[in-house]
């Protein structure tokens, strides 16, 4: 069955609501009824969410990890002129504070923009890959996103991101917007979810408690959208999950133990739940694949992964070298933050923790059962032929 001509479409994408937080719990069942686990891809949401948005695994629309080896076109490549200060001045939160903002208005990128915890003498070595905002059209250079179909089909639409509102200002305005004048689609990012869980998800009074306030404006949002004239098509997903940590391992301090120093010889970033690498010789790249080769609590990923999981680059930017932690163990110290996370994601995309939700009121539609469906998903739930 088509949907009514005056229907309404809610998207809501709420980071990391994984499967394993709702599945007993039935998230919004009573007026969302129809729900199941979604497949995440391996990486984080800076892969994650271009996958939804194009129906692309990375290798085909360019976004994996938020940095990549690109020394000719780093934002921060500037920074080198600070190089000659200490190490403990040049990686103080006001000194990073201000190497991001100075970064991000010389390079103009529009995305996400964020150093995280590289040291700053590495810097120069990396671009980011969210150049533009990716919730707005054209943002993708070789591949259209769900916004890009919407223009070329006189969809007419509003998206509410973290780029602009809150998850409880977004929440307050298309509740206003359902209740007098709607536009018949809806694209809703609700980013705060994630942070949340990445402190306290092994605290379920803490979770049951965030999963009640989400619960409780949606369903605002969607009963003050029914109308006798309209029917209201909704649909939460999330872009992954969130695994508890069980262990740390220090893999810097296994590095720092080589032969091979950096940046002469090789430069890394340390994900939290994995580790890249890029070489300038052979002997150094045999001794970091021997030294991870031999570690049990991660694996190096082989071409055939690489490939299977769509993060295959011809010019390895995003790594010659891969090391995969095991779900629920991570690096720390890392480049992701200066205390280990209660939680994370960037794991296994077949670990139970990894996998995302999806729950709708719609009974006339075949439930998407990973990411890279849903693109395809909503250009038909729309219409759009």
């Amino acid at each position: 069955m088509k949907p009514k001509r005056d229907s309404i479409h809610l998207f809501f994408l709420i980071d990391a609501l994984g499967w394993e937080y709702i599945k007993n719990r039935g998230f919004l069942k009573d007026i969302l009824p129809y729900q199941s686990s979604l497949k995440t891809i391996l990486g984080f949401s800076s892969a994650a969410i271009p996958s939804i948005l194009t129906g692309k695994y990375p290798s085909e629309h360019g976004r994996w990890n938020l940095f990549y080896y690109s020394p000719e076109s780093s934002p921060f490549k500037w920074t080198k002129i600070l190089h000659l200060l200490p190490e403990s001045i040049l990686n103080t939160r006001s000194v990073r504070k201000g190497i991001n903002v100075i970064s991000k208005r010389l390079s103009g990128y529009k995305g996400y923009f964020s150093s995280y915890g590289v040291p700053a003498k590495l810097l120069p070595y990396f671009d980011i890959c969210e150049k533009n905002n990716i919730y707005e059209p054209s943002s993708f250079p070789n591949v259209d996103n769900i916004f890009d179909v919407f223009i070329k089909h006189g969809i007419s639409y509003k998206t509410y991101t973290y780029h602009y509102y809150t998850d409880e200002q977004a929440l307050c305005e298309v509740l206003k917007e359902v209740s007098n004048n709607p536009k018949p689609t809806y694209f809703v990012y609700l980013s705060e979810f994630d942070a949340f869980l990445h402190s306290f998800c092994k605290n379920p009074d803490m979770v049951e408690e965030k999963l009640d306030w989400y619960e409780k404006r949606l369903t605002e949002i969607l009963v003050a959208a029914e109308k006798p004239s309209r029917s209201v098509r909704s649909f939460v997903f999330s872009d992954h999950g969130m695994t508890p940590t069980r262990s740390t391992y220090n893999l810097l301090e296994l590095l720092q133990r080589m032969r091979a120093r950096v940046p002469d010889d090789f430069i890394y970033t340390l994900d939290s739940t994995m580790a890249r690498f890029w070489f300038f010789n052979e002997w150094s790249k045999k001794e970091v694949t021997d030294l991870l080769s031999g570690q049990k609590f991660g694996c190096v990923l082989k071409d055939e992964d690489l490939t299977t999981h769509g993060i295959k680059f011809s010019d390895n930017r995003y790594g010659d070298l891969i090391f995969l932690m095991n779900p629920g163990e991570l690096i720390f110290p890392s480049f992701m933050g200066k205390v280990p996370f209660e939680g994370m994601h960037g794991f296994h995309p077949v670990d139970a923790y990894s996998y995302g939700s999806f729950v709708t009121n719609c009974t006339d539609i075949a439930i998407p059962t990973k990411i890279t469906d849903l693109f395809q998903f909503f250009v038909r739930e729309i219409n759009i032929v």
